[in-house]
């Protein structure tokens, strides 16, 4: 944030602040001043897939047009990435040029929306100050969490605060859990909707309310399309207008993605499993590279998941897959692997077998990522064959 910047929001607090003992200098102080919500369209990169939120504010009278922005991030900070599986990334509010800010988004071909905001001089007044209250050295950071503490509910928290009376947001029929929102923008990219899908756990599925939809920056754009204002007369007037369009949106190459979807990969891995396991049966034989792998792996995911116990995250806790991918396989796998190449039972298969039933049936609650379920098939086939193997 330039040092100009920071010395006008200040200054046009004050000023504001000042001139509140005179409500007709006030108001003709703040009828040149226009407040927006802005956002941006989705992108292809991991951090841009749900798009982005800012409040613009601009005064026609100075020419100050600005972009407050709450999604500052730097990836090359300490221990970026261990922090963001911890749910211990720290976003920060920046504060930018507005045609500056637009600059990025024009050059990708990304679309820029306005909605400017019905407001009162009390209002404008209000946001400018919390806009630099959160400005200030000590505030300007703050944790960010995907779902409740984000670049848009940072701005429609600061928008629908500073409003007097009460905000009706539309209601509609359908309901929503997280991850069906988060799924409307990660359908075009399925080794990261996989990724999403599996380390959120069970309570990314629950239905969520109205409010808690507002997260996303389309959702709420569109949301800002009906949202009502009540006055204390009980009037009631929308509070934004019509969406108009900054900058337009250029058609985009299509991503030439050579990677097989993870439906494809982890139904062609389940085939070889089942194949293999047959082969097995009708020859007698142990092929134990297969139980290797899929121990280590899904040992390995195991571990991920576990840690994913104290990440601060929300939905990420209670993962049923925790159940197909343990860690307590890498810890007896091998004593497992053992036993079944002298035909000789272990506990391990039997736990490791109810606990993927147990998967399958949980199926009706949590949604896996796409490939799972068939995988899961395949191992309690295996399971299921080998028991009978060893029993003969």
């Amino acid at each position: 944030m330039t040092r100009h910047i920071i010395i006008y929001i200040v200054l046009l607090t004050l000023t504001l602040a000042a001139k509140a003992q005179d409500s007709t200098a006030l108001m003709q102080r703040l009828d040149s001043v226009e407040i927006s919500m802005i956002t941006c369209e989705p992108g292809d990169k991991s951090y841009s897939l749900y798009g982005h939120t800012a409040i613009r504010i601009n005064d026609k009278t100075t020419g100050e047009d600005l972009a407050v922005n709450y999604g500052v991030f730097d990836s090359h900070q300490k221990n970026f990435t261990i922090n963001f599986i911890f749910g211990k990334t720290d976003y920060e509010i920046g504060i930018c040029p507005f045609d500056i800010f637009c600059a990025e988004y024009e050059a990708d071909g990304r679309y820029v929306k306005q909605q400017k905001l019905h407001l009162t001089a009390k209002e404008k007044q209000k946001i400018i100050e919390n806009i630099a209250e959160n400005a200030r050295p000590e505030n300007k950071i703050y944790r960010y969490n995907i779902f409740h503490n984000n670049c848009t509910t940072r701005a429609r928290d600061v928008i629908f605060g500073s409003v007097d009376g009460s905000i009706s947001i539309k209601d509609h029929p359908e309901t929503y859990s997280f991850r069906t929102l988060i799924h409307q923008y990660t359908h075009d990219h399925p080794w990261a909707e996989f990724g999403n899908d599996i380390l959120l756990g069970v309570m990314a599925d629950l239905p969520i309310l109205r409010r808690e939809e507002v997260f996303l920056p389309v959702i709420l754009m569109n949301t800002l399309k009906d949202t009502k204002r009540k006055s204390i007369d009980n009037s009631q007037t929308l509070l934004a207008e019509p969406i108009e369009t900054i900058i337009p949106s250029y058609p985009k190459e299509k991503r030439n993605n050579h990677l097989p979807s993870p439906a494809v990969t982890f139904t062609l891995i389940s085939a070889v499993i089942a194949l293999l396991t047959f082969y097995e049966l009708k020859k007698n034989k142990y092929l134990a590279a297969i139980d290797v792998i899929t121990i280590v792996i899904c040992g390995l995911i195991g571990i991920l998941l576990t840690i994913m116990w104290f990440s601060k995250h929300p939905t990420v806790q209670i993962n049923l897959l925790w159940l197909l991918f343990n860690p307590i396989l890498l810890l007896f796998g091998f004593q497992a692997i053992s036993k079944r190449k002298k035909r000789q039972n272990h506990w391990l298969w039997k736990v490791w077998t109810w606990a993927i039933v147990v998967v399958l049936i949980c199926s009706l609650v949590q949604t896996y990522p796409k490939g799972i379920f068939i995988l899961a098939l395949s191992l309690l086939l295996r399971n299921l064959i080998w028991k009978k193997i060893v029993s003969k």
